[in-house]
């Protein structure tokens, strides 16, 4: 079961990108002792349609650019 309050818990920011990230169908993994992986389906703009060359400024814009994830856990904020 998910919890209802996950989005306040989690807070994604995303380097460059000045408004709050809207996101959803995150995934998290890491093994011992290696390399964390992660991807998230994110809203970059308000637009219920969107161009596809607005599309393609966006991924050249955003990839590569730093994501950081804050956790809040027992009121404690962890990056």
């Amino acid at each position: 079961m998910i919890n209802s309050k996950f989005s306040e818990q989690v807070h994604i920011s995303i380097s460059s990108f000045d408004k709050n990230v809207i996101y959803y169908d995150l995934k998290l993994s890491q093994k011992m002792a290696d390399h964390h992986y992660f991807s998230f389906t994110w809203q970059y703009t308000g637009k219920a349609i969107i161009d596809p060359e607005d599309q393609e400024k966006a991924i050249s814009r955003y990839i590569g650019s730093e994501v950081i994830f804050t956790f809040k856990v027992n009121g404690i904020k962890l990056m």
